[in-house]
C-alpha cells in the first residue's frame, strides 16, 4: 500500500498525524480504491467577487439538475463515500441546496458545507440545523470590515458572514472559521483571530496559498504575502511562544519515503466534481479525468488513465522537491504547481517561497539560542 505525505496539501501539522483515526481510515480507503471524500461543487454562481476565487466567471446555465444531483449522489453512496463537502460558488445561493443536501443526508453521508456567510439568516441557520452537518466553514478575510469587503468586492459582506457564523453558533453547530493569508489581509491575523473568539467558532484555519483560476488567469499572482510578512509571522508566533514556537531542525527523507510515498493527496481516496459533472483529481488540479453524463462515477475512478498517472506518482518523481530537506514542512500543491510551471512534477514556487520564508526565520532564531 503506498503512503500518502499530504492529503491535499495539508499543513504539517496533518502531515504528522499519521496515527489518527482519520489518516488510519485515508490509508484504508486508498488501500481499497474507495472514494472516501467528494467534494461536490453545487454552482459557479455566487452573491459576491472574491478578487482571489479559483472559480472563473462562468455562468450556471448547463449546470447539473436536482435529478443529475441525485444520481451522482447515489453513485458515490454506492462507491463508498463518507464524506461530502458541498461547495461552490456560494452553495446556499442554488435554488434546490436544501433539498440536495437533504438527499445526501438521506444517502447517509457526513455533510460539510462551505460558505461565504452572507447568506445564513435565522431561518437558513434552523433549516441547516436540521441537516446536522459535520461542520460549516466560513470565510472571514479581513479582521476589518474594510479589508473583508473588499477582498469580497461585495460592501457588507463581513458584517453578515459574522452573523452567519454567530446564528449557527448560537444553535450548536460546529463552526470553523478560515482565511487565505494574502498580503491585503495578513497584517490583520490577530483581530481575525480575536473575531473568531469572539463569534464562538469552534475552530480556526489559515491558508497561504493562493490558487490560479482555472481559466489559467494568474492576476491573483499579486495578492500572496510577500516573503518579509511571512517572516513577520513567524517572529509573532516566536514572540508569543518562545522556545516551543520553533520547530525541530527538519529531517531529510528517507529512500524509502521517496520510492514509496505519494506527494499529496490528490485522487487517492478523494476528487472533486464541479457543477457540470466534470470529476477532477481535487478543486485545485484542473485536469478533468471524465464527465458524469457521459460515464459512470465507478467507471471514471476505476478506469481514468490520467487519474492513474496522477496516483502512480511518488516523491522520487518530483526532480526538485525530493531533494528538499523541507519537503515535509512544505504545502506544495501539485494544482498550484501545474498552474505556475505546467507540470505536476515541478516546485511550486509560491510554496517554496512560503517554506523559506518560515524557515530562514527558525533557522536564525536556531542559531541565537545555541
Amino acid at each position: 500500500m503506498a503512503k500518502t505525505a499530504k492529503q491535499g496539501g495539508a499543513s504539517q501539522e496533518g502531515v504528522s498525524r499519521s496515527g489518527s483515526w482519520m489518516q488510519r481510515l485515508r490509508a484504508k480507503a486508498q488501500a481499497n480504491n474507495i472514494p472516501l471524500h467528494v467534494m461536490l461543487e453545487l454552482t459557479n454562481h455566487c452573491n459576491v467577487w472574491c478578487r482571489h476565487c479559483y472559480i472563473s466567471d462562468r455562468p450556471p446555465k448547463g449546470e447539473l439538475t436536482l435529478d443529475e444531483f441525485k444520481g451522482i449522489l447515489d453513485q458515490l453512496a454506492e462507491a463508498g463515500t463518507l464524506f461530502l463537502t458541498l461547495s461552490g460558488g456560494e452553495a446556499l445561493i442554488h435554488p434546490e441546496f436544501f433539498e440536495i443536501a437533504a438527499y445526501a443526508r438521506e444517502k447517509g453521508f457526513s455533510l460539510t458545507l462551505f460558505t461565504n456567510g452572507t447568506m445564513i439568516t435565522p431561518r437558513v441557520a434552523d433549516r441547516l440545523v436540521e441537516l446536522c452537518p459535520q461542520r460549516v466553514e466560513i470565510s472571514l478575510l479581513g479582521g476589518l470590515a474594510a479589508t473583508h469587503d473588499q477582498i469580497m468586492q461585495t460592501p457588507g459582506s463581513f458584517e453578515r458572514a459574522l452573523r452567519g457564523a454567530r446564528l449557527l453558533v448560537e444553535r450548536g453547530v460546529f463552526v470553523q472559521i478560515k482565511t487565505t493569508w494574502m498580503r491585503q489581509n495578513i497584517e490583520e491575523a490577530q483581530q481575525i483571530q480575536s473575531l473568531v473568539e469572539e463569534v464562538g467558532a469552534a475552530s480556526f484555519r489559515g491558508a497561504y496559498m493562493v490558487i490560479h483560476r482555472r481559466d489559467g488567469s494568474t492576476e491573483v499572482a499579486d495578492m500572496r504575502a510577500t516573503p518579509e510578512q511571512l517572516r513577520a509571522v513567524a517572529r509573532r508566533a516566536y514572540e508569543r511562544l518562545g522556545e516551543k514556537g520553533i520547530p525541530p531542525e527538519p529531517e531529510p527523507l528517507t529512500e524509502e519515503q521517496r520510492r514509496e510515498t505519494s506527494p499529496c493527496g490528490a485522487g487517492q481516496s478523494s476528487c472533486c466534481i464541479d457543477s457540470y459533472g466534470n470529476v477532477y483529481p481535487c478543486a485545485a488540479i484542473d485536469t478533468a479525468l471524465g464527465n458524469l453524463r457521459e460515464e459512470s462515477f465507478v467507471d471514471i475512478w476505476g478506469g481514468s488513465q490520467e487519474l492513474k498517472k496522477i496516483r502512480a506518482i511518488r516523491i522520487a518523481d518530483l526532480p526538485e522537491c525530493s531533494a528538499c530537506h523541507l519537503f515535509m514542512r512544505c504545502s506544495r500543491c501539485a494544482g498550484l504547481a501545474k498552474m505556475e510551471t505546467g507540470s505536476l512534477l515541478a516546485a511550486s514556487p509560491q510554496a517554496c517561497i512560503v517554506a523559506h520564508a518560515f524557515e530562514d526565520f527558525f533557522q536564525e532564531k536556531r542559531c541565537e539560542l545555541q
